[in-house]
Formats: structure tokens, C-alpha cells, sequence
């Protein structure tokens, strides 16, 4: 079976860094598909400062609540994390 990575996934990414870029105690943002099939939701928990990404498609978990972060040889993103301030823009799907 050949997987596809959605394309949902990459606007989950750059929610998940503004998230991070942004002190609110849990903040959740959601994105849908074009057709609105595959839902992702990133959560932001500033009690221990984790993202979450957790997706469906068709009501049907693709991947529960899965932590993200960014580990480098430079730093760990991974937890600490604050949430400084929020901004969303709503743009379609190219």
C-alpha cells in the first residue's frame, strides 16, 4: 500500500511554529482539507509548554495526539515551549 503524506500536513507544521512563536493556558487551532474530509487540530499546552497534532479523515483517526517539536544539534524544541501571541490568516489551498 503506498502512503500520501496529506497536504494538510505542512499547514499543520506552520500553525504548530505559530503556536510557538506566540500565554494562554491550552490553545487549539484546527485546518480541514478543501473538502473538508481530513481535519488536523495543534494544540499548544503552556503548562508544559508541548505542541500536540492530532488528524482525521472522514471521522476516522489518521494519527491520535502526537507530540511535535523540532530537535536540532543547536537546541531542543520539544517542550518549554511559550506561546507569545497568535495572528491567523485564512488563505486557500493552492
Amino acid at each position: 500500500m503506498k502512503h500520501r503524506i496529506s497536504p494538510i500536513l505542512p499547514h499543520a507544521a506552520v500553525v504548530a511554529l505559530a503556536l510557538h512563536a506566540g500565554g494562554l493556558s491550552a490553545q487549539a487551532r484546527d485546518l480541514a482539507s478543501p473538502n473538508g474530509k481530513i481535519k488536523a487540530t495543534v494544540t499548544f499546552d503552556a503548562a508544559a509548554g508541548t505542541l500536540t497534532l492530532r488528524a482525521t479523515s472522514g471521522g476516522t483517526a489518521i494519527f491520535g495526539e502526537s507530540p511535535l517539536g523540532l530537535l536540532t544539534d543547536q537546541a531542543k524544541f520539544t517542550d518549554g515551549l511559550k506561546l507569545r501571541n497568535t495572528a491567523e490568516a485564512k488563505k486557500g489551498f493552492q
